[in-house]
């Protein structure tokens, strides 16, 4: 076994779940009605976190992720880790979908720009299978769920989430294939702490 490779692996294991404490944290914290804790930072560098998070799992279902970011991308002021954990939904969803892709190239696409001068607006686009037109309305409501193994909370979750910031989340089905997540969040807050 190469020694280099264990120690990397070991660093990402403590760093991840690190992460993932907070995260699980933080969602207590919000199911309490407990505030966001809200600091200034950059959406495309989220976007990288939840993409060098997903990086294995994409390779193994043989999806490429791609990303575009807008020139003039604005920072945000939010929780951080609450809309990593939104992202990170999105991306796992789309994945999932993904992987029931047979007949053409499995695309995610996360894409990121200043929506206005007051907002960032966040999409997660995939090539996936889609979702059923029925059930579009109801993606949104706790328990719905599209998967045999999915709570049907991580879509709800996020949005109380993405609304709690001031912002809006929403979905569309692609013209093609696919879905299309997509959120917007202030660019300023002035309760940030």
């Amino acid at each position: 076994p190469n020694l280099d490779e264990g120690r990397e692996a070991l660093q990402r294991i403590i760093r991840d779940g690190g992460r993932a404490s907070e995260v699980v944290a933080r969602i207590r914290s919000l199911l309490k009605n407990g505030k966001p804790t809200k600091t200034r930072f950059g959406v495309d560098e989220v976007i990288r976190e939840v993409i060098a998070l997903t990086k294995a799992e994409a390779q193994r279902r043989q999806v490429s992720v791609q990303t575009r970011f807008g020139p003039n991308l604005l920072p945000i002021t939010a929780d951080r880790v609450q809309v990593q954990q939104v992202l990170m939904n999105l991306v796992m969803n789309s994945l999932d979908a993904l992987s029931e892709v047979v007949d053409r190239l499995r695309i995610l696409t996360i894409q990121a720009d200043t929506d206005s001068p007051r907002s960032v607006r966040v999409a997660v686009h995939d090539t996936g299978i889609g979702i059923d037109p029925q059930r579009m309305k109801d993606i949104f409501t706790p328990f719905c769920t599209t998967k045999p193994h999915g709570l049907g909370l991580g879509l709800s979750i996020s949005r109380s989430i993405i609304e709690a910031h001031g912002g809006r989340l929403g979905a569309m089905r692609n013209h093609e294939h696919g879905v299309t997540f997509q959120f917007t969040l202030p660019v300023n807050d002035n309760g940030a702490t």
